[in-house]
């Protein structure tokens, strides 16, 4: 039995081109969410906010001791969290008594804080007897390490 339908055309107020475009945060040919929205801003909403998409990113360190300086500093700057991390561990190790978990943790680590310290001091004096100048070039640039590291220290101490 056929039934009969009738078109619609009075409601023209909902046709794709009056209807607001959904804001859709995945592709519509792969159906993946984009994994961060902050890291690809729309271009719209960028000039809107008087920035360009480029601006919120870090400048990159170009040489390698601006590399190990820029490394250095992250480590310097997570050593709190580090160790505010490892403390809520030997708590919950406490609570628990895994024998495997307390065997890790008495293993006893150095001091955090003072080892930083120290690879700052001998970083400083590494750079002082090497002759970093100020373009971070440094007249060791060439040498290229050999077999051993023995080998390679001593080819340094006779420079």
């Amino acid at each position: 039995m056929p039934v009969k339908r009738t078109l619609r055309l009075e409601d023209n107020d909902n046709t794709p081109a009056k209807r607001p475009a959904p804001d859709r945060n995945y592709s519509p040919l792969t159906g993946t969410c984009q994994m961060s929205p902050s890291a690809a801003p729309q271009a719209g909403k960028a000039k809107a906010r008087g920035k360009t998409a480029n601006s919120h990113k870090p400048q990159v360190p170009q040489t390698e001791v601006e590399i190990l300086h820029a490394i250095s500093s992250k480590l310097e700057a997570s050593v709190g969290a580090f160790i505010k991390a490892r403390q809520e561990l030997k708590k919950i190790v406490a609570a628990e008594g895994s024998s495997e978990l307390k065997s890790f943790f008495s293993r006893g680590s150095a001091d955090l804080k003072t080892e930083l310290r120290r690879h700052r001091e001998l970083a400083s004096k590494a750079e002082s007897c090497l002759g970093v100048n100020g373009a971070g070039q440094s007249h060791l640039q060439g040498v290229v390490q050999t077999g051993s590291s023995s080998d390679f220290l001593k080819s340094i101490m006779a420079l």
